[in-house]
């Protein structure tokens, strides 16, 4: 969920980036009603199972099956059997989005070298392009057959580290630019 803090930050500390890259999501810069009630339900599923159903099935490659009541079980088994996951924290950070939200107008006068990195079979890369749309020098990267996350996810390919690597190789602060 870091994407969601970069995109922000952008907006109100740019001076702090010499470049940045946005992997998974493009951040939240049009919030509506309907994504409040979204992200209130995911963070309701949260509490309760510690997973959301609606997230995994919107986050879910559209034409797969869903995954049976028994896998979802073993999900949520596993999300409250890891003592690293705080399924009260996950629905706070979720109830806490709409701060992170940004207006159109925001976001178009970016300056800073962004890279975004998302999959051809995520559900986020419609606003990646509506990014794309509002600062037409945002670098897009789409990952081919890879998904939001999962075993197809476009942070396990090895596309995604080549892309950072290369946009960096890009943008790196030169000797000649060092203070």
């Amino acid at each position: 969920m870091g994407a969601h803090t970069v995109a922000h930050l952008l907006v109100y500390h740019p001076d702090r980036f010499l470049s940045a890259t946005l992997g998974g999501s493009a951040g939240w810069f049009r919030w509506t009603t309907e994504l409040a009630q979204r992200t209130e339900l995911e963070a309701s599923e949260h509490e309760r199972e510690c997973i959301s159903r609606s997230q995994n099935a919107r986050l879910a490659p559209a034409n797969e099956p869903t995954p049976s009541e028994g896998d979802i079980q073993k999900q949520i088994a596993q999300c409250k059997a890891d003592s690293s996951i705080d399924q009260f924290a996950q629905a706070a950070v979720f109830r806490g989005f709409q701060d992170l939200a940004l207006t159109p107008q925001q976001v178009r006068v970016v300056t800073v070298p962004t890279l975004g990195i998302v999959g051809g079979r995520d559900s986020y890369l419609s606003d990646f392009r509506e990014l794309v749309r509002l600062r037409p020098d945002v670098k897009l990267v789409v990952v081919s057959g890879a998904t939001h996350g999962g075993q197809a996810g476009t942070m396990r390919r090895p596309e995604f580290i080549e892309a950072i690597r290369q946009f960096i190789d890009a943008h790196a602060l030169s000797d000649r630019q060092a203070p």
